[in-house]
């Protein structure tokens, strides 16, 4: 698969979907619900080396999920700055899951930060 400009269409959220439609490559992704006039409301926002497996993984969060959304992207650093993104964007219009903000990969040193707090 090659890097994807956009996230994909909506998953339902079990490992069924995941085994289906998700390959164990890099990128990000976001878990969520539905509101009741069927608007996707992120909850949670991530990445991953491999997404079918960390996928799976959320299966023991104690959070509900009904749908998620992958994007895919080989780059580790670009990953991080796309979850920066997404952390930052959605955490200003629904309350996340994630407890910290993104931890900077392995691959980066200190002269690589969030482009959207500096960190």
């Amino acid at each position: 698969m090659t890097s994807s400009k956009r996230f994909g269409r909506l998953y339902r959220f079990d490992k069924a979907e995941i085994d289906k439609y998700i390959s164990a490559e890099g990128g990000n992704y976001r878990l969520g619900v539905l509101d009741d006039d069927g608007n996707f409301i992120v909850t949670y926002v991530g990445r991953a080396q491999d997404l079918e497996k960390r996928l799976k993984e959320h299966d023991n969060d104690p959070h509900y999920y009904e749908y998620f959304s992958v994007r895919y992207e080989p780059n580790e650093l670009r990953r991080y700055y796309i979850e920066c993104r997404e952390y930052h964007y959605w955490r200003k219009k629904f309350p996340l899951y994630n407890k910290n903000h993104p931890a900077k990969p392995a691959c980066c040193d200190d002269k690589y930060t969030c482009p959207d707090c500096g960190r």
